[in-house]
């Protein structure tokens, strides 16, 4: 016994509106909880260094 999405939404652009938007909520939500992670990681000024260069080169090569 499945939900309707076609009584959900009165139309493709508003679904795709809504879905969009829960893309952006998940993903504001999930950098909440990685953030104290991934600041703890980067810590290390050695690491922020050659992710610093790293980038450079690419832009760098890119360019």
């Amino acid at each position: 016994m499945g939900v309707n999405l076609v009584s959900l939404f009165s139309s493709a652009r508003e679904k795709r509106f809504w879905m969009l938007a829960l893309l952006v909520a998940s993903a504001i939500i999930s950098t909440l909880f990685l953030d104290q992670p991934l600041r703890r990681l980067l810590s290390t000024q050695d690491l922020q260094a050659v992710i610093f260069l790293g980038g450079m080169l690419i832009l760098g090569c890119a360019h």
